[in-house]
């Protein structure tokens, strides 16, 4: 898979949302791990029921 991103550009991605949306760091690393969880019970075909 292509980065759709550098780790520069992510980084600096971050640091924008931290500081001018006021969005916490956790909450972004919290929204980051869901996605990709969710990313990978849909690769593998698990069923969330």
């Amino acid at each position: 898979m292509k980065p759709v991103v550098t780790a520069a550009e992510m980084r600096a991605l971050d640091r924008t949302t931290i500081d001018e949306l006021g969005l916490p760091a956790l909450t972004l690393m919290e929204t980051a791990g869901r996605a990709v969880a969710e990313a990978a019970l849909r690769m593998l075909g698990a069923d969330r029921g």
